[in-house]
């Protein structure tokens, strides 16, 4: 599909939150808003963050690649955990850890309200997770990696998500090999359950938000020669259970691919990746039906800097089949800033604009709809509300990092249909009102704050609203606004 056969893309005026006609005083409201956060942003500095730009920390996403080598970061008070000798042996240790995490969540209108959905009108809920590792490296080449989680929901109305709870089970184990093969090349193969994460997290990611993070069951190899590397994995996801030791991989999923990046030199500040993954799912519900799927996705990602510039942009494009539908889908994502390094708070002014294709769900043909597989869906905000299937965006935000450890964002996503033919997506990619409900484009808009501070190497607190205007084709469903209130914080070990 292409943005000729929709309607004009266009922000229309803005009913009233109650529905009813359309009204000036909630554009104005709007408007209001987005001036002011920008204006307290670039002349206050009060903001908040997804990223810190060099937390003091050697604490990463994923834990199974944490080094605790460098001096300059140390652990914290885990400091005894870490390089324990195995006996006399060279390269014989182990570093033991873990992170324990509450994140607290308040919503008004949930699933924008929808009873069939899972909405209801307010609720407030705990999560609890609590994860333990062991990482054993014995000599150079070979090693062995064990993390348990224990995962709680305490409040969630109507009750807990698949990713809440899990009162005991594996959430990583594997053995790796890890081989020389000449200076500055090695090779690497991984088995068992482990957690992925590619690029910049739009297709493959660790679902961070949610209670449960994602493993997968299966294979991994990957070679480096200096800056470059290549994976290829073959795996099932793991689906998680709510007792103990009982999450199994899915018989019913296939995930496979081969990804690889490297550095551009002859541009300098440049580098690429390329991939393909493979996904084979059954009974995979999109607004089109229920179907077998067998989809494939190419993509290319360029990323980098010049000089105060930053950039990172992504095509993919997918095929593959859809019950008996022939699938033709696509996306394009990008995200570019300017930092102002001089100026106090490095303040980086930057706007997100992305494009993930819809399908005409109830004709015939090829289906246009983009399925994002395992993606960050907090890529647009902590609620964890949209999941990019059928949507265009436009995100102007800022951020402002006073100190290394402390950063502020806020921003304001303009959200669209892609396509007037089908739904719009909620996580884990459920269409949440059918795609001819109405004819109408306009989704809404995306109010974003978000405070991020690293208080110790061991210790990471935050707080983040969001507030969606439900407009356009959500609000005509009987869609009301969403506004999220959450508090969290991580102490890593």
């Amino acid at each position: 599909m292409t943005l000729a056969e929709n309607a004009p893309l266009e922000l229309p005026s803005l009913p009233s939150s109650r529905g009813g006609p359309r009204v000036r005083g909630r554009t104005d409201l709007l408007a209001q808003f987005a001036i002011l956060s920008w204006a307290a942003l670039c002349f206050a500095g009060s903001s908040a963050a997804q990223v810190l730009q060099d937390p003091p920390t050697p604490f990463g996403p994923l834990v199974y690649d944490d080094q605790f080598t460098d001096p300059s970061k140390p652990p914290g008070v885990s400091a005894s955990l870490k390089n324990i000798p195995l006996g006399s042996h060279p390269g014989w240790y182990v570093n033991f850890g873990g992170s324990l995490r509450e994140r607290f969540e308040s919503f008004s209108n949930s699933a924008f309200g929808f009873p069939q959905a899972g909405g209801v009108p307010a609720e407030s809920y705990l999560l609890h997770r609590f994860l333990l590792s062991s990482d054993f490296h014995l000599g150079p080449y070979f090693r062995t990696f064990i993390q348990l989680g224990e995962e709680e929901e305490f409040g969630r109305r109507p009750g807990p998500q698949p990713t809440d709870i899990d009162r005991g089970d594996l959430a990583q184990g594997f053995i790796e090999l890890n081989l020389p093969v000449t200076e500055g090349t090695t090779a690497n193969i991984r088995a068992g359950r482990q957690e992925m994460m590619f690029g910049s997290s739009r297709l493959v990611d660790v679902r961070e938000g949610p209670n449960i993070r994602q493993s997968f069951d299966g294979v991994r190899a990957w070679t480096t020669a200096n800056d470059a590397r290549v994976d290829a994995f073959w795996t099932r996801p793991v689906v998680n259970k709510p007792y103990w030791f009982d999450d199994q991989p899915d018989p019913g999923q296939q995930f496979f691919g081969i990804y690889a990046t490297t550095p551009v030199k002859a541009v300098p500040g440049l580098s690429i990746d390329i991939y393909y993954m493979g996904l084979d799912r059954n009974a995979a519900p999109l607004d089109a039906g229920t179907a077998n799927e067998q989809r494939h996705s190419v993509g290319a990602r360029f990323f980098g800097t010049a000089g105060p510039v930053d950039y990172n942009f992504e095509g993919i494009y997918q095929f593959g089949q859809f019950g008996s539908r022939p699938i033709s889908a696509f996306a394009l994502f990008s995200d570019t800033g300017f930092t102002f390094a001089s100026v106090w708070g490095r303040p980086r002014l930057a706007i997100k604009a992305d494009i993930a294709s819809g399908g005409d769900s109830r004709g015939a043909g090829s289906l246009g709809t983009f399925y994002p597989l395992f993606p960050k869906n907090n890529y647009f905000n902590e609620a964890n509300i949209q999941t990019p299937m059928n949507y265009m965006d436009l995100y102007p935000y800022v951020k402002i990092q006073p100190r290394t450890d402390l950063a502020f964002t806020a921003g304001s996503d303009i959200l669209w249909r892609q396509n007037t033919n089908d739904s719009f997506y909620q996580p884990p990619g459920v269409p949440i009102i059918p795609g001819n409900a109405n004819s109408q484009q306009f989704l809404g808009v995306a109010l974003n704050l978000q405070a991020e501070w690293q208080a110790t190497p061991n210790l990471n607190l935050n707080v983040a609203v969001v507030h969606f205007f439900a407009e356009g084709f959500l609000r005509a469903a009987g869609a009301q606004d969403i506004t999220w209130t959450g508090l969290w914080a991580t102490f890593n070990f």
